[in-house]
């Protein structure tokens, strides 16, 4: 299955894409041979349960899971399998939240919680730990 991990829609702050409009261009590049199965849409510091995308996802046969992308004070994280009990212990909106609070909240309430861009300067969790930072729970499997 071929999924875009990482989309943002109107409902974060950085993007101008409607759902609509990117399962729309998901045909448009389905047209061009390419196999794209879905989306996620990691909304920026929170999580739309009041969203429902079902029908969109019916009509042009495109898989749209929701989830989240984080600030913490480590940089941004990307949030798969939220759910009421994790928004309830964690504030999406507090952007100087410990990375390693929210890895450990994610797996408590079986969701996971993974570094968003960790190579991006100033916001990628491997400029915390070129400084000296630890995350028991990311594992390197490249240098």
């Amino acid at each position: 299955m071929y999924l875009d991990m990482h989309s943002h829609s109107v409902s974060s702050d950085d993007s101008r894409a409607t759902v609509e409009q990117y399962v729309k261009w998901i045909q448009v590049l389905r047209k061009r041979g390419h196999t794209v199965d879905g989306i996620v849409l990691t909304e920026h510091r929170k999580f739309d349960f009041d969203k429902d995308y079902s029908s969109l996802a019916d009509q042009y046969n495109v898989l749209i899971i929701k989830g989240s992308e984080l600030d913490t004070r480590y940089g941004h994280f990307l949030v798969y399998g939220v759910n009421e009990g994790l928004t309830s212990d964690i504030d999406f909106a507090d952007t100087r939240m410990d990375a390693r609070a929210l890895m450990q909240a994610a797996r408590q309430h079986d969701a996971i919680a993974l570094p968003a861009h960790p190579g991006r300067f100033g916001i990628g969790l491997t400029d915390y730990i070129a400084k000296g930072e630890s995350f028991d729970d990311v594992e390197i499997v490249e240098r």
